[in-house]
């Protein structure tokens, strides 16, 4: 193997393994590289060492000979039985089982040798509680035993492979906690989603599928938001492109407060904000618009706890649950019967308290927060919403 073919390869695994780090499907085309490059079959496995036997491919493309491999031959797999006590990164198959005792056993003449495997190598990812996880590669005895070269770029890869699936933990555990944000709004109401620039629904909550399944003024086309009558759905997908920044990560991403009529007319209102890098789900997305929906439909705000948490007092707590609901400071002066200076004093007062400086902040950031919605039946002095 050249230097130019080596480095050739490198990169293509590398690539391959960063890939499959943001989307867990392309692990099956990392394998593929793999075996393009070394040849053979390829597989990554779970085994735990106080059970040899117990040996698990996670992903692989043995095709029916690996569900074959997960029900029987799992057991017979000699090159695992006998890896026990050798703690080699790179473990050729030769190594722990010499080819004439190999081809006496059942795991050979019954499995490797109808597909014209013969020669492994095993390459350790990690090896954490008990646990290995490894890079296994099996190959026909044309191509004979993994050389050198071989082994020592496997070996420069593997770190690589071993942070990419890392990474790849890391990107899945984020969406989990993403995924599990929306559908704690959804026990209390509320219906909420990201987006991309372009509408993209990235994450729905089970509030707003219903939403959007309902034949309300919101919908779902190929995938993306969208809302009638037509002027409606220019607003909303303006207001998405200038939350997620045009998918460009430019500054000055701003929200909207939109608001529009059910079909039975009752208000339905949108709260577009950007999403934080910092709550994304990871990298493989462009900066995205976090939409949360209201209806009446949706437990109150508790304007009690909201004075308690905040350090409101009871006029700038009405003011801050009517602005969550919908009202615009106009609406809600005319309501309580005061100017609207003195609204936008008290305003001035809970920006200061809460600690945001915008109103599309502030609803976003009280009408995410489960503890001041009350329950269906709840009283004032019911101590806990979920109580």
């Amino acid at each position: 193997m050249n230097h130019a073919s080596r480095q050739s390869d490198y990169v293509a695994l590398i690539d391959a393994a960063y890939a499959a780090a943001a989307d867990r499907a392309k692990w099956s085309d990392f394998l593929s590289c793999v075996t393009e490059r070394l040849g053979g079959q390829s597989t990554i496995y779970r085994w735990a060492r106080c059970s040899p036997t117990d040996n698990f491919p996670i992903i692989d493309n043995f095709d029916q000979f690996g569900r074959s491999y997960e029900a029987h031959y799992r057991e017979r797999n000699v090159w695992v039985t006998n890896a026990i006590g050798m703690n080699q990164s790179i473990l050729p198959s030769e190594q722990t089982t010499p080819a004439a005792i190999l081809e006496r056993t059942e795991f050979y003449n019954d499995w490797l040798r109808p597909q014209g495997l013969k020669h492994g190598i095993s390459c350790q990812l990690t090896d954490r509680n008990g646990l290995a996880y490894s890079l296994g590669i099996i190959r026909s005895p044309s191509l004979g035993e993994f050389e050198r070269d071989e082994r020592s770029l496997l070996a420069e890869v593997m770190p690589q492979v071993q942070r990419a699936l890392e990474l790849g933990s890391k990107l899945e555990a984020l969406d989990m906690q993403m995924g599990g944000i929306l559908d704690a709004l959804s026990t209390i109401g509320i219906g909420a989603l990201t987006c991309d620039s372009g509408g993209r629904i990235i994450i729905a909550n089970a509030q707003a599928g219903r939403l959007l399944s309902s034949g309300a003024p919101l919908s779902v086309r190929a995938g993306r938001l969208g809302a009638s009558p037509a002027a409606m759905d220019a607003r909303l997908k303006r207001a998405v492109y200038a939350a997620a920044g045009g998918g460009r990560r430019p500054s000055g991403r701003t929200g909207a407060l939109l608001g529009m009529s059910g079909l039975d007319g009752s208000p339905i209102t949108i709260s577009v904000t950007p999403l934080q890098e910092c709550d994304r789900p990871g990298p493989r997305y462009e900066p995205l618009a976090l939409l949360i929906f209201g209806s009446q439909s949706i437990a109150p705000i508790d304007s009690a706890r909201l004075a308690s948490i905040y350090g409101l007092t009871t006029a700038e707590a009405s003011l801050a649950a009517a602005l969550v609901d919908g009202d615009t400071l106009a609406d809600h002066a005319r309501r309580v019967g005061v100017s609207l200076p003195t609204v936008k004093t008290q305003l001035a007062a809970i920006f200061a308290k809460v600690g945001v400086n915008r109103q599309v902040d502030l609803v976003r950031v009280l009408g995410t927060n489960a503890l001041l919605r009350r329950r269906p039946g709840a009283t004032e002095t019911d101590p806990h919403p979920f109580g």
